[in-house]
């Protein structure tokens, strides 16, 4: 984790305020209204007692009653026990009315924090570099987008509360303190030693977190691998592999939830125990130390129910807030990582045009971490308007050179040069508009073939869309009882593995770029259908520049010029 336990603490509780000030102040300024409403109302009704004749003259020169009595006298309402009850009433009325207000006042803040964090996220992370996304785990960046962030949001909602809490815990040690000074400084020492013994819980309560947020996202892998290999495990019929180390993750996360769950409870033990203690204290030093009147021990008692349990309230929301932090570290973490890897555009040359004459790989160098170099020294030129096959074994760098010169990497050594511009220099979003890129794995959303296709342009004619289906075989389409409005499913998985890539590259044409990259795009097609996309491309052949990358040599029949990484890779590593 980045931070430590104590600046992750301190980084979280800014980062709640800083994001919403207005309405976390106006919700503690409603709170001490609210408390205020709360106390008079409890002050109230006390000294009704008196009135209403329940309690000895004595207590009529209470604190409380006193108190009561000047209020009333500087307002010019007589002291009765009529005015007493109609404000009692509208004490409680306006207290209910800013109740209401501040729920509602905390769920807007929660959910915009949520919102915020979670959008600021995914906006890291899809403005990030390809290489950064290349090595991240998707069930990483899954976990911390959907369920950390609830996680995340639930410890808002208490912290917010909590912020509140805290101000009616001033108010009713005030009150306390206003009653008797000696008896709340008693009470204090009594909270000391309960407080020590929260510390070796709150360390607890932290190390239950990291390891529920470790089993969180190892749920989510299992899941999310599960799903992509379903069609596998089905045929080798291991779901009982895949269901036993479900169960186990489970077992284990209700285990740490559990864990948590006795630490949560112990804390409350703790403080109910400890409050009957420090009540029954109070009791005998009021009785028979000070001889308190009866009014007062009430008002006193009265507080201690209130201050203890608010106490015991905010020492399990900064529990819970110590549970939840390695969620915290594990989003921000993300979200540092994203921004520090973000592909920056901003100041970049604006891309007119496409090139005129080639694209130049110069002097290029790249490996990935600590392995031998995929490309070393590496020169080739790719005219404009030519057909380029590029050839090679598997591991050989294809689709690594096919990524430098889209800009999703960054070469090592060496330069991407659009004519003579160094790619690194101008706006990659400019560039790749110009593009269509159709891998092997073509990828198609759980929508109809119609809004596949729109996804490149939304305001694509039917005759476009019948068009680039035709000239890359997918009159299939058309056989088909809703035709374009047909679902495909999720990735694709109602059409044959042939029909996806037709869809995807029509996909692509439909983009009119001004350069097709197909990486192996047409190995799940049967010959006679990659026959139909090689007569396609020869349709595309001195109109738009081609780089073909394909295990079937007569698809790079009648390319224009041959880049085979075969002898490149022989030259770095000579038998």
């Amino acid at each position: 984790m980045i931070f430590s336990e104590q600046k992750a603490l301190r980084h979280y509780l800014y980062s709640l305020f800083k994001s919403n000030k207005i309405k976390i102040v106006s919700s503690v300024i409603i709170t001490l209204f609210s408390g205020l409403t709360r106390g008079g109302s409890i002050i109230l009704l006390l000294p009704l007692l008196g009135l209403a004749g329940i309690t000895g003259d004595s207590d009529q020169n209470s604190r409380a009653f006193k108190l009561t009595k000047a209020v009333w006298d500087i307002l010019g309402i007589s002291f009765t026990l009529y005015t007493c009850l109609i404000i009692y009433i509208l004490l409680v009325l306006i207290h209910a009315c800013l109740g209401y207000i501040k729920n509602l006042l905390d769920v807007s803040i929660v959910q915009e924090y949520k919102q915020n964090l979670r959008n600021e996220l995914f906006s890291a992370v899809i403005n990030s570099e390809w290489g950064f996304i290349k090595n991240a785990k998707n069930t990483h960046i899954f976990n911390n987008l959907i369920d950390e962030i609830n996680n995340i949001g639930y410890s808002v909602n208490l912290a917010v509360n909590s912020f509140s809490t805290f101000a009616l815990f001033f108010f009713y040690l005030a009150t306390s303190l206003y009653v008797s000074i000696k008896m709340t400084f008693i009470a204090s020492l009594c909270i000391l030693p309960l407080l020590l013994v929260q510390r070796k819980l709150n360390n607890k309560a932290y190390k239950s977190g990291v390891a529920m947020y470790e089993r969180h996202e190892s749920l989510f892998n299992a899941v999310l691998e599960f799903i992509n290999s379903f069609k596998l495990a089905k045929s080798y019929s291991f779901q009982g592999r895949y269901e036993t180390e479900f169960r186990n993750i489970t077992r284990q996360t209700v285990r740490d939830e559990y864990l948590f769950a006795k630490i949560s409870a112990g804390t409350s033990i703790l403080y109910e125990v400890g409050s009957a203690i420090i009540v029954s204290i109070i009791l005998i030093w009021a009785i028979k130390v000070v001889h308190m009147p009866v009014v007062d021990l009430l008002l006193m008692i009265y507080i201690a129910s209130k201050l203890l349990p608010t106490i015991s309230s905010l020492i399990r929301v900064f529990q819970y807030t110590l549970n939840m932090l390695p969620s915290y570290e594990g989003v921000t973490n993300l979200l540092l990582k994203s921004r520090q890897n973000r592909e920056e555009n901003g100041d970049k040359l604006t891309v007119n045009g496409f090139p005129e004459k080639s694209i130049k790989l110069s002097r290029i160098g790249f490996r990935y971490d600590e392995e031998k170099p995929i490309l070393d020294n590496f020169s080739c030129e790719i005219e404009v308007n030519k057909t380029t096959s590029i050839l090679g074994a598997s591991g050989r760098g294809k689709t690594t050179l096919v990524e430098l010169l889209l800009g999703l990497l960054k070469p090592q050594a060496g330069k991407v040069l659009l004519d003579n511009i160094d790619l690194n220099e101008v706006n990659l979003a400019d560039w790749r508009k110009m593009t269509a890129y159709i891998p092997q794995e073509c990828f198609l959303f759980n929508a109809t073939i119609r809004e596949n296709l729109l996804w490149v342009k939304p305001a694509a004619t039917e005759s476009e869309l019948q068009e680039v289906l035709k000239l890359v075989a997918g009159e299939f389409v058309f056989t088909l009882p809703k035709g374009l409005d047909t679902n495909v499913g999720d990735q694709g998985v109602r059409l044959s593995g042939g029909e996806r890539q037709r869809i995807a590259l029509a996909r692509a044409m439909l983009r009119n770029p001004k350069m097709l990259i197909l990486d192996e795009a047409t190995n799940a097609l049967d010959i006679s259908n990659e026959l139909m996309i090689k007569k396609a491309i020869d349709q595309l052949k001195g109109k738009i520049t081609i780089l073909i990358i394909a295990h079937n040599q007569y698809l790079h029949e009648g390319a224009d010029e041959t880049i085979d990484l075969e002898a490149v890779h022989s030259t770095l590593y000579p038998n």
